[in-house]
């Protein structure tokens, strides 16, 4: 029965509504409720915002696909860190600054944005060069997202307005990861996705400062998944643990395109 209970609950910065992930009819949905007594818990009514079925039925209808689940080990530690959420369907919501937009996973390849305003959406996919995890939206501008891919190598920035998708960072070295790497299963705290908004902007320019965690150093421990045998690092007690480098990044949006301009700084 756990996997009923209502879940992964966010409340509104400036308004009475507390929006979560529950079961409806054993169909996975995001549910608000109208919260008019906040000291109290008194509710004045409950209303569904998105089902998973109508998520996803959004998703085939912009990219013309019948989701089937990919095998493999990377997924299957996907499923591992993630297998909490696995029952709802609906995973990793999370909210706008302004209480505009809630953005989920409907798949793990695919991120729904909705409008709670207007009910306007938006799906953002990049099965070719990483899956993405969740938006990280910019704190002065909602439209705005940033999302590290699943491998931690890339980040892309995502306009809500046009649907246009742009990476702005890639990582070729084996060794180095924006925020923490796809393997580590992290149970308690939410995935570290190495990246923070700056607040100094005026919707033309946009900063973005990122972590790079380098693995160079740490031991390999060897996990078995299935029939393999795959080396992961792994900071062991009494070994190295990984270094970081910050960098800055300074990126343009017009009214047409995304453009990265230089990084303006680089520490470690």
């Amino acid at each position: 029965m756990a996997e009923n209970f209502p879940r992964n609950f966010l409340f509104e910065n400036i308004g009475e509504k507390c929006y979560y992930i529950c079961k409806n009819e054993n169909i996975a949905c995001i549910k608000y409720l109208h919260l008019i007594d906040l000291q109290n818990l008194r509710i004045k009514d409950e209303k569904i915002l998105i089902s998973w079925e109508d998520a996803k039925s959004r998703v085939n209808e912009k990219f013309n696909i019948n989701h089937s689940p990919n095998d493999g080990i990377f997924n299957e530690l996907m499923d591992q860190r993630m297998r909490k959420y696995n029952t709802t369907n609906i995973r990793n919501m999370v909210k706008s600054y302004d209480d505009a937009y809630i953005g989920f996973e409907v798949f793990p390849n695919y991120i729904y944005i909705t409008n709670v305003l207007n009910s306007k959406w938006q799906v953002f996919s990049n099965k070719e060069e990483g899956l993405l995890t969740r938006p990280l939206f910019c704190t002065f501008n909602s439209n705005i997202m940033a999302f590290v891919t699943v491998g931690a190598k890339d980040v892309f920035i995502g306009n809500f307005e046009t649907g246009e998708l742009v990476k702005i960072l890639s990582v070729d070295d084996p060794n180095l990861f924006i925020g923490c790497p796809s393997y580590i299963i992290m149970e308690e705290f939410n995935r570290f996705d190495g990246c923070w908004w700056i607040d100094y902007g005026n919707c033309q320019d946009y900063y973005l400062l990122v972590e790079y965690i380098n693995n160079k150093k740490v031991e390999n421990v060897k996990l078995h998944c299935k029939d393999n045998i795959i080396d992961i690092p792994y900071s062991c007690a009494g070994s190295a643990n990984a270094s970081s480098i910050i960098k800055l990044i300074h990126f343009k949006k017009n009214d047409e395109s995304i453009s990265v301009m230089y990084i303006i700084l680089h520490y470690g």
